[in-house]
């Protein structure tokens, strides 16, 4: 029983009689049989209402005990079902979050793996573009040193005709010499034609 008596402030039980006022409050019947007996007995200890030992009703009984006391088997039943549901339901939510996370540490691997693929073949192209350009570069100096060695060989070509010209104007006959000076024309080109290979009959001489 969920009663207090407001004197003792104990429970009441079925072990100890219980005794009521007029005005409806209830206490131990040995208690409010002492209060009686002090000074202040003449009044309700709760409400402070004129009583007196003739108002008292005695030995109150109960015929239901307070239901709220005593626990439903059934609605006990009904919370445990409701309490394993909702952990059966927890279990599949971290069930699912496990294989979630599973899921997206398999991503996470493959991503990895691509990546250092593609890292890879970048460090293949870089390595691929610094060749061919170390290869550009040796033609660019091939290039230059054939056009070079082309000019210099245009050089000894232009020379060794002049050269056989000046052999012609030493070794053969007048007829040949003046064939070999209409040959190389009139004006100032052929003036420093002339000057280049009486250069070289000096030298020789």
């Amino acid at each position: 029983m969920k009663g207090v008596c407001t004197i003792c402030t104990d429970h009441f039980t079925d072990d100890k009689p219980i005794s009521a006022t007029p005005c409806g409050h209830t206490f131990h019947e040995g208690c409010l049989s002492r209060w009686l007996a002090t000074p202040t007995g003449s009044s309700c200890p709760q409400c402070r209402r004129k009583i007196t030992a003739r108002t008292i009703i005695s030995k109150l009984f109960f015929d239901q005990p307070d239901d709220d006391d005593e626990e439903d088997p059934s609605a006990l039943r009904n919370e445990l079902n409701a309490a394993k549901a909702k952990l059966s339901e927890k279990d599949k939510e971290k069930r699912d979050l496990y294989k979630e996370k599973d899921q997206l540490e398999d991503r996470l691997g493959t991503i990895r793996v691509t990546l250092r693929d593609l890292t890879e073949q970048l460090q293949d192209e870089q390595d691929k573009n610094k060749t061919l350009k170390q290869q550009m570069k040796l033609v660019d100096i091939h290039k230059k040193q054939a056009q070079q060695a082309e000019a210099d060989a245009k050089k000894l070509r232009k020379k060794l005709v002049e050269l056989e010209r000046l052999q012609l104007l030493i070794k053969g006959s007048s007829s040949e010499a003046e064939d070999l000076i209409q040959l190389m024309g009139e004006g100032a080109e052929s003036a420093k034609s002339m000057a280049r290979h009486l250069t070289v009959l000096e030298k020789g001489l």
